[in-house]
């Protein structure tokens, strides 16, 4: 037999010079990494390297996700909102039909932990058993057993627990009054206690991919059982929930929002006209009193249900006009938003990275709006602030050489609601030492959308840059001089081309110059 020499290639036993080893699905990689890395991890142990890793992903993913929850739901405005929004929900999604009198029972209950409470949880109407099965589930089931600095104790070791418990109280009072009723219905304990833990929504449920996803997107879970539990009800009993939700979303959205396009004084038409549209889609508007309020709606229900034909009235009121095309855009968006757990794209990101990129571009995606105004630009970044930027972010802005809009943008995007209890306390502590110091501070004027509480049902007023024309001018305002500079950028006949073909436009450049020039001295006297 002859012999046949072949090269065979395999993975080497030893690593080449200059990598590091990686495990990825069980198998060997070998990755070139700069030298110092390279010393750093060859000096750690495997444990020390696992640990690094876990303290990266815990320090830039898993931490500002918890601060913005927690940021979020802590604080009163949201407690009210929610409080709101779950009896509606419950509403639709509950066959016990719960109203505020079960509500009111469900929070006494809740309160003095009586015989109703207590059969409840007992029932697994609580997470599912009778302790909490957080990430911590047992860690806190044992500090809570054998601790002895009581309750109150907990709090002063740390406030944050009283909040927590507030809103745990309010989030737990819908489902109790809800079991109660359902029991009253003929449910055995059992079935009243699953059927109430949905009620709202049961945080308890998910997947092990949307457990690992929301650890670093905030309330992407929450988003997840949202569509789900509106799908199943759907599917459960059709007719119900169309017409409960025709009943207490449709007709409502409808009234109201035909009032203000066809019965409402001229002034308070066009300032509701002026009311950004984010606002309109997560709440009933109305104004009381000369002050505008809103009324949360229910999420998902909410949209479909209220915001859809709100926005179909809107367009059929404004008519037949070139910017059909993006309301249907919108319109398309809007659907696609509310039916998934991500609203858009900026939704996926870690919070420290979408905070980032919207301070990078001066654009919140959340608003749809730049962070500060683009004639700010030419001011140094220190002074790109408004009237209603925190002394706080001015004082940072001023420390850092950075936007003061730019912090308080900052500061939200990390602390969601909470931030502004953070800016307030530290803004009174700043307007302190400068009274201290003799120094003239003059007083913010005070609305009814500056007041803890009461803010989570005020609208600010639509005045300056707070309203819809502000914004839509200042899009079409760079459509057009982007239209024009490509113009005076050509030359003869490729010049006179694209003058022809983009006419309407250009033709309006100076005209829109000119009202661009004075918005921005409008601007700079209103922030003196």
């Amino acid at each position: 037999d002859e012999t046949i020499e072949k090269d065979v290639w395999g993975p080497a036993d030893f690593a080449p010079k200059d990598t590091i080893t990686v495990f990825r699905e069980g198998k060997k990689e070998y990755y070139t990494v700069a030298k110092p890395l390279l010393e750093a991890v060859d000096n750690m142990s495997p444990a020390q390297v696992a640990g690094s890793l876990q303290l990266l992903k815990e320090a830039f993913f898993f931490l500002p996700a918890r601060v913005l929850r927690a940021g979020a739901t802590l604080v009163p405005e949201f407690w009210m909102r929610n409080v709101v929004r779950d009896q509606m929900t419950a509403a639709l999604q509950s066959p016990a039909r719960p109203n505020p009198v079960n509500f009111v029972r469900g929070l006494l209950a809740v309160m003095g932990k009586n015989g109703l409470y207590q059969e409840w949880e007992r029932h697994g109407g609580s997470f599912n058993s009778y302790m909490e099965l957080d990430d911590k589930g047992l860690a806190k089931a044992y500090k809570e057993l054998f601790r002895d600095d009581g309750k109150m104790g907990r709090y002063l070791k740390n406030p944050i627990n009283l909040l927590a418990d507030i809103s745990m109280g309010l989030e737990q009072a819908t489902r109790v009054g809800a079991y109660e009723k359902l029991r009253s219905m003929g449910y055995t304990g059992l079935e009243a206690a699953l059927l109430a833990r949905e009620a709202t929504l049961d945080f308890a449920r998910g997947g092990k991919a949307s457990r690992t996803v929301n650890q670093y997107v905030p309330f992407f879970n929450v988003g997840v059982q949202g569509v789900d539990k509106m799908i199943r009800t759907f599917y459960e009993n059709p007719k119900a929930t169309a017409l409960w939700g025709i009943g207490t979303i449709t007709v409502p959205s409808i009234l109201l929002t035909g009032f203000y396009l066809y019965g409402a004084p001229e002034d308070e038409r066009r300032e509701y006209l002026e009311i950004p549209q984010w606002q309109k889609d997560l709440f009933w508007i109305f104004k009381e009193n000369g002050q505008w309020r809103r009324i949360p709606k229910p999420f998902s229900f909410g949209y479909l249900f209220g915001s859809v034909p709100e926005r179909f009235m809107n367009w059929a009121y404004q008519g037949d006009k070139p910017e059909m095309k993006k309301f249907w855009q919108d319109f398309a968006l809007g659907i696609a938003g509310t039916l998934s757990p991500i609203y858009d794209a900026s939704s996926v990101l870690p919070p420290l990275v979408k905070v980032a990129i919207e301070d990078i571009t001066n654009y919140n995606f959340f608003t749809g709006r730049r962070i500060y105004p683009e004639w700010m630009d030419r001011f140094e970044p220190a002074e790109r602030k408004s009237k209603h930027t925190s002394e706080t972010a001015i004082a940072v802005g001023s420390a850092l050489n950075v936007s003061p809009a730019v912090v308080d943008n900052t500061i939200r995007g990390v602390f969601a609601g909470a931030g502004t209890y953070l800016t307030d306390a530290v803004d009174q502590i700043i307007n302190g030492v400068k009274k201290w110091n003799g120094e003239e501070v003059p007083a913010n004027p005070t609305t009814q959308s500056d007041i803890p509480i009461i803010k989570a049902f005020s609208v600010r007023e639509p005045t300056g840059n707070n309203t819809n024309s502000v914004a839509n001018f200042y899009d079409d305002w760079e459509k057009v001089n982007e239209k024009h500079a490509t113009w005076k950028s050509k030359e003869g006949e490729e010049a006179a081309e694209y003058r022809e073909k983009n006419e309407a436009i250009i033709s309006s450049h100076d005209a829109m110059k000119s009202y661009y020039d004075k918005m921005k001295k409008f601007n700079k006297m209103s922030d003196d």
